[in-house]
This record gives C-alpha cells, sequence and structure tokens, in this order.
C-alpha cells in the first residue's frame, strides 16, 4: 500500500504566489485596475488646462429669449481684448440665430474702451443694409455705451427715416438726460412727423422741466 505525502505549506505558498504573477502578467485590464488617476478636472496626462471654448459659452450665455445677459455676466466671461472679437464673429456668424447675433451686438456696449466697439456701432447705425432690428439694437446700446459723447450720431438716428429707429433715440436720448441730448429733443420736437413720437418728446420735455423746477 502506498502512502501519499502532502505538500509542504511553504511549497504551496510558493506555487499560489507564482500563479497570481502569471495571471496578472496575461491579464492587463486586471494589471492596470489600480493604476493612478488625476483628481483634477479638465487636465490630460501632461498637465494642462483644456482651453476656454468663448464661442460656446457666449452662445450658451445668448441662449435665452427672455433673460438679457448683464454687464456682471459679460466680465465674468473674460476681459474685452478676448470677448469682443467673439462677439463681433458671433453677430456676423450667419451660424446662429437673429436672437443670440442681436444679443451679441448688445453686449458690446459692456466694452466702450475697445476701438472696435464705437466703430461697429456707427457702421449699423449708418449702414443702409442694417436691418431695422439690427439698429435699434444698436442705437439704444450705443446710448448707453457712450452717452453725451455719443450724441452726434444720436441725432443721426433722431432723424432716421425708419419709425423704430427714432424712437430708440428717442429712449436713448432721455437715458441719457443732458442738457444737451435734452436740447437735440427740443429741436426734433417740430419736426417729427409722427404724433406718438412727438407726445413722448415733450413728455420727457416736460418730466426735465418739473424735475429742474424742483431743485
Amino acid at each position: 500500500m502506498i502512502r501519499r505525502l502532502s505538500p509542504s505549506p511553504l511549497l504551496l505558498a510558493m506555487a499560489l504566489a507564482l500563479a497570481a504573477c502569471q495571471d496578472s502578467q496575461t491579464r492587463p485590464d486586471q494589471a492596470t485596475a489600480s493604476a493612478p488617476v488625476s483628481e483634477e478636472p479638465g487636465q490630460g496626462a501632461t498637465g494642462k488646462e483644456e482651453p476656454r471654448n468663448l464661442h460656446a459659452e457666449l452662445r450658451a450665455l445668448f441662449g435665452g429669449y427672455e433673460y438679457v445677459p448683464t454687464r456682471e455676466d459679460l466680465m465674468q466671461v473674460g476681459p474685452a481684448e478676448e470677448v469682443v472679437p467673439v462677439l463681433l464673429e458671433l453677430y456676423r456668424s450667419e451660424k446662429v440665430s437673429p436672437h443670440q447675433q442681436h444679443h451679441a451686438l448688445r453686449a458690446l456696449q459692456f466694452y466702450p474702451e475697445h476701438p472696435q466697439v464705437a466703430r461697429t456701432y456707427e457702421e449699423v447705425i449708418r449702414g443702409e443694409e442694417s436691418s431695422d432690428q439690427e439698429r435699434r439694437v444698436a442705437v439704444r446700446a450705443y446710448g448707453r455705451a457712450f452717452g453725451d459723447q455719443g450724441l452726434e450720431l444720436l441725432g443721426f438716428a433722431l432723424a432716421h427715416p425708419d419709425y423704430h429707429t427714432r424712437a430708440s433715440a428717442i429712449a436713448a436720448l432721455e437715458l441719457t438726460g443732458s442738457e444737451r441730448s435734452l436740447e437735440l429733443l427740443q429741436a426734433r420736437l417740430n419736426e417729427e412727423p409722427e404724433t406718438e413720437l412727438q407726445a413722448e418728446i415733450k413728455r420727457i420735455l416736460d418730466d426735465a422741466g418739473k424735475s429742474e423746477a424742483t431743485r
């Protein structure tokens, strides 16, 4: 009768360790499962942050119909030298909606120090190919951005053939509220052919007179 001998505990442990080592070498999915992963989002193997897409950020900001982006919204996107070129591209792009184009045109008012802003508004306000909606947006935004410094161009809009352009100029001059802006309105009063706009000019002048009388 032959007696079978049990392997020693030391030999058994060495055999199990060898099998585990071979298994990890032939199964790369398990061998690399514990590889370290960067905890910082937006970084790849080189550790560099992915560049921001200002076009996408601004398109998302201009996506709503009721909400009009504020100065604070635009300041969070970036400085003028980065944001203004993108705003101009969006305004002139046929790949975005007219609504987003008008938002981009309006948002230029927050960067009056940029040399392309005043130039762009003047091109839109004086341009014969500009749509009435574009011109109205530009007139109001230009008035908010430049105030008394832009009275010459606002005076041009005040005498424009388009009714709504003149109405926008009246609103911009009221917002400016300076003595020179009131003088422009006074000079326009008897020349304005539309009774509704005449009445609006009279209201502004009367309110200004009452405000001056109470000082």
